[in-house]
C-alpha cells in the first residue's frame, strides 16, 4: 500500500505468483508525487451593494494557488471577479486541481449590504401648494434636486415644485454603503373657472350665469350668494337677484385643485 505524503516515491515491482510450471508475472509501477495545490482558507467578505468589483481570491485566507476555478452559490461556473451590482451574495467555492485525485476546495461567503432607504409614496399637489416628504433611513441623507425643498439634508423636507418632479433620496450609512430611492411629486394645474360675462337684468327678471363651460368636466361647483340662485352647486344656475349682486363660483376639479371667478348681475329698476 502506498500512502501519499508518508511513503517514499519511486519504482515498485509487482509480482503475480503463478503455479509451476508457469513463471511468475511481474510489472513495474513508478509513483511520482506532486505537491498539493493550496486552495487557501475559508473566509467571508462584506461588500456594499454600491461598491466596486473585486477579486474573490484576494478575500480568501492563507496563500491560495492562483490556478483554481470559482463557482457561484448555485454551483455554476463563475469568474474570479465579484461585482456587487450584478452578482448575488452567498457561498462561492474555489477549487484547485479540479477533477483529479488532488482536488481541494475552499469557500468564501460574500455578504452584500444595501442600507435601507425609502423616499416615501408618490404624491400629487396643486400648483402653488407645498407637499411634506416623508423619507426614512438611518445615515446621512441628501435629496436631489434640492432647489425646491426646504432642506435637502433631512428625511422629511417640504417640497414646493412648480412642475412634476422626481425626487431621489440618497443615503450613506456608517459603513459608507450607499443606497437610494425615488418618488414622483405630480404638480397639477388649477382648473379654469369661468363665471361668465357680467349681465344686466330688470328687476323681477332672472338670468343664467356661468361659463361655457364653467369648469372642467367632473368638477364640483359652489356659488356664493346662493340664496338668489335656483341651484348653488350647478355649473350654470339661474340667478334672480332683487339688487345688483356679485356671484363667486369656486371650481374643485377631479385632482382636488380649485380656482374661482366672479360675475356681476346688475339689477335695473
Amino acid at each position: 500500500t502506498y500512502i501519499p505524503g508518508t511513503s517514499q516515491p519511486g519504482t515498485f515491482l509487482y509480482v503475480l505468483a503463478s503455479g509451476a510450471p508457469c513463471p511468475n508475472d511481474t510489472a513495474f509501477v513508478t509513483v511520482n508525487e506532486q505537491p498539493a495545490l493550496d486552495p487557501g482558507l475559508n473566509d467571508s467578505a462584506l461588500v456594499c451593494g454600491s461598491g466596486i468589483a473585486f477579486n474573490l481570491i484576494d478575500s480568501l485566507g492563507g496563500a491560495p494557488d492562483v490556478s483554481g476555478t470559482w463557482s457561484d452559490p448555485a454551483n455554476n461556473p463563475h469568474g474570479g471577479v465579484f461585482d456587487p451590482a450584478v452578482d448575488p451574495e452567498g457561498l462561492y467555492t474555489y477549487t484547485v486541481a479540479g477533477g483529479t485525485a488532488c482536488e481541494a476546495v475552499s469557500t468564501l461567503y460574500v455578504s452584500v449590504l444595501d442600507p435601507f432607504v425609502d423616499a416615501g409614496a408618490d404624491q400629487a399637489i396643486c400648483i402653488g401648494d407645498t407637499a411634506q416628504l416623508n423619507g426614512t433611513g438611518t445615515g446621512n441623507v441628501v435629496w436631489t434636486p434640492g432647489l425646491t425643498l426646504s432642506d435637502s439634508l433631512i428625511t422629511d423636507p417640504l417640497a414646493y415644485p412648480t412642475s412634476t418632479t422626481t425626487y431621489t433620496l440618497t443615503l450613506i450609512d456608517v459603513l459608507g454603503c450607499v443606497n437610494s430611492d425615488q418618488l414622483v411629486l405630480t404638480v397639477n394645474a388649477l382648473p379654469n373657472a369661468d363665471a361668465g360675462a357680467d349681465v344686466a337684468i330688470c328687476n323681477g327678471d332672472d338670468t343664467p350665469i356661468g361659463g361655457s363651460p364653467t369648469g372642467p368636466a367632473g368638477s364640483i361647483f359652489s356659488w356664493s350668494n346662493a340664496g338668489s340662485l335656483d341651484n348653488g352647486t350647478a355649473a350654470n344656475p339661474v340667478a334672480a337677484p332683487t339688487i345688483t349682486t356679485t356671484y363667486v363660483v369656486t371650481v374643485n376639479d377631479v385632482n382636488s385643485c380649485s380656482s374661482s371667478d366672479s360675475v356681476t348681475v346688475t339689477v335695473n329698476p
